[in-house]
């Protein structure tokens, strides 16, 4: 079996949660100051969200 995909899928799950939870500040808070007071806090969550869902499909599909 080919698992090229289901380990793309991991690597942008991973990523994707990684940036949530900068954005959120559970990682890096210091920077997450400086993001907040530019209003980036929002769309990186979005980012990283849509990553860690795209990540997840990508894992099932390459699974299956």
């Amino acid at each position: 079996m080919d698992f090229t995909s289901a380990i793309d899928g991991l690597t942008l799950l991973l990523s994707g949660v990684m940036i949530v939870l900068f954005s959120k500040g559970v990682v890096f808070s210091g920077l997450t100051q400086q993001e907040q007071s530019y209003g980036l806090e929002k769309p990186t969550f979005i980012v990283g969200a849509i990553m860690a869902v795209i990540g997840f499909v990508a894992i099932i599909m390459g699974v299956l």
